[in-house]
């Protein structure tokens, strides 16, 4: 083929021409095939009714259309062209060349290298409702020539016509939405990657893709923690949680003691089906002793000799969720007593109890129990049980039915962890207070905040202030804000005299600057909490709403002997 492609008779001069690259198949001209050097004019109704008139040039295989859009339109179409034209696809715009003369040529090179970039560009044709994909040489774009009725970027939006006959005015990209799952589309004079375009779709959260199309695999991302099971949902995700977490994501933690140890529930909350009693009825083995860890010559829960179906029973006073049980035997009268296995029960109001069951079927649980008198055992619920009652039935015991236990578990939101006064987590220099008080005025005698520890052991165990007012305070920096959900306390001895605090308020801050006291939301004045009754039990209460703060103060109240305190925060941090 010679490198230049004839001028095409009949432009006028000065008038910009395109070169449309068309399929071999769409270009298939009976009589014509291999033909060299012929020009055909074609008028607009074979390409886009009064829009066009089109030269074909047929020469050496390779098919080139010139279309001017100012030229003088002929007065028919060629019945043997008119079908196969309309099946036209890209155009590829010469842009700075003008033709001048009749004589002027396009040089065979430039129109190569323009029908590869509408391969590269117009194939497949992006252009809608049989919109012409036009481009040029130097372009890293492409447009579209839309079909009478048509209109946007890419052709996609019908034009609407007024009511009254004026012009059709186009309904936008936008409309109808070409976004999906609920996107929203949004006018942009942008490109997408060679492709321009006049929308882009906001995609609601779990959808991407150019429409929105996709459903995102929320999995993928490893969002469960600790353990937890994800599986993908539309937009969404589940976790399926160990026993002891729980949480959207599994983050929060769901495994402290629920006061059985540590007092804070009451022998109140704590019944039996029954109760031995031994030694001619002086020892009784009531159910308030069945602590974890209780000391003492009668220290543990034991059933009536003649009580087929025992049962302990603890009130938790509110719903909460319980994700696990430890539990330990005893010795009577030198005789170790434990229970081997036992099943779980929960009821919501006391009266209507469901058994815990083999998961995915309606077989009871049967846990494993304790295999000596001492050593404690621990059991997880996946799933955990979320109930208000919890009930225990011994199945098989050694000679008796003796219990010391533990629940485990959290409140039903999660975020009540202890957060690291007991454990040193929080260390000594977190802790401080407005006074401290050392027992005659020795220095290893000082009752310092750093010691005000939750079960801490020793002659020095906790803080105690130096001023007995109202003013006095402990206060904890947690280092960054922090959700706290409740609060534990604890009081201690001095050298054998008993000391608490029985009552407290608390503060919060955010820069241990300015603060604030936690107010009752139902009679509008300052939250006074229900402390301690003597030196050793725990008592909690729970901070609803939470308080989310950096800076944690308890100011005693009300108090026996001495202000003297031990504690442990709950909640949870803002990584969490």
């Amino acid at each position: 083929m010679n490198g230049r492609v004839p001028g095409v008779e009949g432009f006028g001069t000065a008038k910009p021409f395109y070169l449309l690259y068309i399929k071999r198949a769409e270009l298939y001209f009976p009589g014509l095939n291999g033909a060299s050097g012929n020009v055909l004019k074609v008028p607009p109704s074979c390409i886009r009714p009064a829009l066009y008139w089109s030269c074909f040039s047929v020469r050496g295989g390779v098919r080139f259309v010139f279309i001017s859009k100012t030229a003088p339109l002929p007065e028919r179409c060629g019945d043997r062209l008119q079908r196969t034209l309309v099946f036209t696809r890209s155009v590829c715009i010469q842009e700075p060349r003008l033709i001048g003369t009749r004589t002027e040529t396009l040089s065979y090179r430039d129109a190569q290298h323009c029908s590869t970039r509408a391969r590269e560009l117009c194939e497949p044709n992006p252009c809608e409702n049989e919109g012409v994909c036009l481009t040029s040489i130097s372009s890293e774009a492409f447009t579209c020539e839309c079909a009478p009725g048509f209109t946007g970027p890419t052709c996609a939006s019908r034009m609407e016509v007024a009511a009254d006959g004026e012009d059709p005015t186009p309904a936008g990209p936008c409309h109808p939405n070409p976004c999906h799952n609920g996107g929203v589309c949004e006018i942009s004079e942008t490109y997408r990657g060679d492709t321009f375009i006049g929308y882009v779709c906001k995609c609601s959260p779990g959808f991407n893709g150019i429409h929105c199309q996709h459903n995102v695999n929320e999995c993928e991302k490893d969002p469960c923690k600790n353990g937890g099971i994800c599986t993908d949902l539309v937009a969404n995700y589940s976790c399926e949680c160990p026993g002891e977490y729980m949480g959207r994501n599994c983050q929060y933690k769901c495994s402290g003691p629920l006061g059985m140890e540590g007092g804070i529930i009451s022998n109140q909350q704590i019944t039996a089906s029954s109760t031995h009693r031994a030694l001619f009825g002086l020892q009784k083995w009531y159910p308030y002793f069945a602590r974890l860890n209780k000391k003492g010559l009668v220290n543990a829960w034991t059933a009536a000799e003649n009580d087929r179906w025992p049962w302990i029973q603890i009130n938790l006073q509110r719903r909460m969720r319980v994700t696990g049980l430890i539990t330990q035997g005893a010795k009577r009268i030198g005789s170790p007593e434990y229970v081997k296995s036992y099943k779980v029960a929960s009821s919501d109001d006391g009266k209507n109890w469901r058994t815990y069951k083999v998961k995915g079927t309606d077989e009871d649980m049967v846990f494993r129990g304790n295999v000596d008198n001492n050593t404690p055992y621990a059991n997880s619920f996946t799933p955990p049980i979320e109930a208000q009652y919890i009930r225990i039935y011994p199945q098989v015991c050694r000679r008796h039915c003796t219990l010391r236990m533990e629940l485990l578990g959290c409140e039903l939101t999660g975020c009540s962890e202890p957060l690291g006064m007991k454990s040193g987590h929080i260390q000594d220099y977190q802790i401080t207070a407005s006074s401290i008080f050392r027992t005659l005025n020795m220095d290893m005698f000082t009752w310092e905040p750093g010691k005000a520890r939750l079960d801490k052991q020793g002659k020095v165990n906790a803080w105690t202030s130096g001023h007995s007012d109202q003013s006095q305070w402990l206060q904890v920096d947690m280092l960054i804000p922090t959700k706290i959900t409740g609060v534990i306390t604890q009081g201690a001895k001095d050298f054998g005299h008993v000391q608490f605090v029985g009552s407290y308020k608390l503060a919060y801050s955010n820069d241990g600057e300015r603060w604030h006291i936690y107010q009752d939301e139902k009679q509008k004045k300052d939250k006074v909490f229900q402390g301690n009754f003597d030196n050793d039990t725990h008592r909690k209460n729970v901070i609803d709403p939470p308080i989310y703060a950096r800076y944690i103060r308890i100011h005693p109240w009300s108090w026996y002997g001495r202000i003297t305190l031990r504690a442990e925060l709950l909640g949870c941090t803002e990584e969490d």
